[in-house]
């Protein structure tokens, strides 16, 4: 077995983007700042919900690769 590994830049899936839409309407959290990873489906994700307003001021967002998730 060959285990391969690395970090793909794909953006949301169709399925993604329906659940990111779907968590939107349905959550009341109000986060005062975010960590986010700075990976494409992760900004999107970010995008849509700031959209939604439920994401904080911009200002308030922490951009980083320093979270990205590992394979």
């Amino acid at each position: 077995m060959r285990v391969i590994s690395g970090l793909h830049e794909y953006g949301l899936s169709a399925m993604g983007k329906y659940q990111t839409y779907n968590l939107a309407s349905r959550t009341d959290v109000d986060f005062e700042i975010a960590y986010i990873s700075d990976t494409k489906r992760t900004i999107q994700t970010f995008e849509m919900l700031k959209l939604a307003g439920k994401m904080p001021p911009e200002e308030n967002c922490i951009f980083t690769p320093l979270i990205r998730e590992k394979c």
